[in-house]
């Protein structure tokens, strides 16, 4: 692909059903201001990616929205995330850049949510400083969402 526009134009095309999760429309305009900050295309890449993780988390998990994440799925996002870059022993700074990545786009998708988002996102960082005598930080292993959602599901009563 040549563009960062023509790969979000295809996966709207191949996707039509992630329109209401993450508008297209607004998805672009949040690379037209990346690319105006002067983010090369590298850098639109992992952004691209993390929004594109965070919509098929939406969709797995049957939860209503980009904003109805809680601080777990935005760590299995960003397990996920690191897991497919093969990132053998994520470090901190690793977390934090995605995290960081993963609530910029979200601050821009949802503005009146700040407060909201924010608490999700000091959340989802603590998970990483457990307590410990040490608070250091350490890498959980990753919760099975699917189990976490499916005590839930009303159809297993």
């Amino acid at each position: 692909m040549a563009n960062i526009y023509e790969m979000i134009d295809a996966y709207y095309v191949l996707h039509p059903v992630v329109e209401p999760i993450a508008p297209q429309e607004t998805v672009e305009r949040y690379f037209r201001r990346r690319a105006w900050k002067g983010d090369d295309f590298d850098d639109m890449m992992v952004d691209w990616e993390l929004i594109v993780l965070s919509i098929e988390t939406v969709l797995e998990f049957d939860l209503f929205s980009l904003d109805t994440l809680q601080p777990a799925d935005i760590q299995d996002i960003v397990g996920r995330y690191l897991d497919m870059h093969e990132t053998a022993h994520p470090t901190e700074h690793d977390v934090q850049r995605v995290l960081g990545i993963l609530k910029r786009f979200l601050l821009f998708l949802f503005p009146k949510q700040a407060a909201s988002l924010e608490e999700t996102f000091a959340e989802a960082l603590r998970g990483y400083y457990p307590d410990s005598p040490d608070g250091a930080f350490r890498m959980s292993e990753r919760t099975e969402q699917e189990s976490l959602y499916s005590l839930f599901d009303d159809e297993d009563e």
